[in-house]
């Protein structure tokens, strides 16, 4: 079980969300670890929940884990996962300072290079970029989930988007936005009609179209985007069909990609 940091959570209502969902995953765990015949000793090793938080940069989520273990009253192990050299001296301080005699074990290293004595029940990371996964938060999660016990894959690589159009419009490119359900009901998102209230953290993606395209009511844009994963790198491309093909821009990451 995951749920999916920029380089720093900066808005109180993201971390907010981030306690909701953690607190509810926490619930739905023991709930369903009581089931199976713990609940006559919540103190129990096996009601630990061992929660990973996955680049935790200064330690934002770490506290919305302590917080939501607290809110639930359900003991947590928590590993802490940084591979930044800046952000390990500031964990490191709070290892010392605030988080000393607590369940709580500091990692510095890859998350796809972990080395940890037990799997995790919980992923709490927020590599979300503008676009939700250009930050390539799958890649990073892949390499990490041999160590989560429950695994569940949800990586899309390719999509079709049409839009009707309503009137008439010089469409020069898209904009890119996210949702990202972190935990049953417990959402962020960045759609400008549903956008999680005073969340300021992420600003939307521009999708160039290099030859602007006249369209007229009536009409549809169908635009075709990919995701490409090499061993190495990963890059987007994309093309419109309608309402007149174009090129597929970014083709075989030739202007841009990201290296893993």
């Amino acid at each position: 079980m995951y749920f999916a940091r920029n380089s720093l959570i900066r808005t109180r209502s993201a971390i907010l969300n981030f306690i909701q969902a953690i607190y509810k995953a926490l619930v739905h765990r023991s709930t369903k670890a009581n089931s199976k015949g713990n609940h006559a000793h919540p103190e129990n090793e096996s009601s630990c929940q061992v929660v990973m938080v996955l680049g935790a940069g200064r330690g934002p989520l770490v506290n919305a884990t302590l917080s939501a273990s607290e809110r639930a009253n359900c003991p947590v192990r928590v590993y802490v996962v940084e591979k930044n050299p800046n952000a390990l001296y500031t964990l490191q301080d709070r290892m010392t300072h605030e988080w000393r005699g607590l369940d709580v074990h500091l990692i510095a290293g890859d998350m796809r290079e972990l080395d940890v004595p037990e799997k995790a029940d919980i992923f709490v990371s927020e590599l979300l970029g503008s676009f939700g996964d250009n930050e390539l938060s799958p890649e990073c999660l892949d390499g990490a989930q041999p160590h989560l016990k429950d695994l569940q894959e949800s990586n899309a690589r390719y999509t079709i988007c049409t839009f009707p159009m309503d009137h008439e419009a010089i469409v020069h490119g898209l904009a890119g936005y996210f949702e990202a359900v972190l935990f049953d009901d417990v959402t962020l998102s960045t759609h400008p009609q549903r956008h999680s209230p005073q969340m300021v953290s992420w600003f939307p993606l521009a999708i160039p179209i290099e030859r602007p395209q006249h369209v007229r009511p009536g009409e549809r844009v169908t635009v075709h985007l990919w995701r490409v994963v090499e061993p190495r790198h990963v890059w987007y491309e994309w093309a419109l069909t309608e309402p007149r093909p174009s090129r597929i821009h970014n083709a075989a990451g030739q202007a841009y990609k990201i290296a893993l």
